[in-house]
């Protein structure tokens, strides 16, 4: 039996969301610009989510579409990342990511194939300070967490507000982000989180051809549809 994949877009700004849609609709995929609870395809349906400024979401929705959230960051720096993480995102996706690109990740995501979470990156997390070659390190969210904090200049007492712990927590997680990333000291941790992730950390078109299933999901599903009937894909 064949199933209609259905993307629920998530965008704050009406410009961006309909500039996604479009790229999705070129490749034939059946998209609806905003999640709407009364959708009777909601409990299959794939949501993509599209930051344009560090936004929540209703816990409600997250929860609704747990498993099947696909983030693409406006922001290509660490901050991204931490959003993914924050919303249970199973994949992310770059910002320059194109229509295959982005289709491909929400099939292979909705079919199970495993592709590199934002949790899986927090092991090898790329450091690039300008006096040797590029090392990786890996982080826990809580650390990633201070780190940002401290690229947007907030105080320890602001972080600790913000994460509910106290000042002490986050002054001690902030001389561990330090010694781990063997950067000199805070001003400079921030400065990396606010550098762009390199293209290497995102899933490509190109990398997820290279899995079976993912290149059979996408190769059945760029068959040409009946007219009026948007691209499917096998259901499960």
């Amino acid at each position: 039996m064949k199933v209609q994949l259905q993307v629920m877009i998530q965008c704050p700004i009406p410009m961006l969301a309909e500039a996604i849609h479009g790229r999705l609709s070129a490749v034939g995929l059946c998209a609806m610009r905003s999640p709407k609870a009364e959708s009777p395809m909601r409990d299959r349906a794939m949501l993509l989510v599209v930051d344009a400024g560090r936004r929540t979401l209703p816990p409600e929705i997250l929860e609704q579409h747990s498993g099947r959230i696909v983030y693409l960051g406006i922001d290509p720096t660490m901050h991204c990342l931490l959003q993914a993480l924050q919303i249970k995102a199973a994949a992310i996706l770059s910002p320059a990511a194109g229509g295959r690109t982005i289709a491909a990740v929400l099939r292979a995501v909705h079919l199970g194939i495993a592709i590199e979470s934002p949790r899986a990156l927090l092991a090898s997390l790329p450091v690039a300070d300008g006096c040797g070659p590029v090392r990786t390190v890996q982080l826990t969210e809580r650390q990633l967490e201070v780190a940002c904090g401290l690229a947007r200049g907030k105080s320890f007492q602001q972080m600790a507000g913000d994460l509910h712990i106290t000042a002490d927590t986050v002054s001690f997680h902030a001389k561990r982000i330090v010694k781990i990333t063997a950067l000199q000291d805070r001003w400079r941790v921030g400065k990396w989180i606010n550098q762009p992730l390199p293209s290497s950390v995102y899933p490509s078109f190109l990398r997820l051809l290279d899995d079976e299933r993912c290149r059979t999901a996408i190769i059945r599903a760029a068959r040409p549809a009946a007219p009026g009937n948007p691209a499917s894909f096998p259901g499960h």
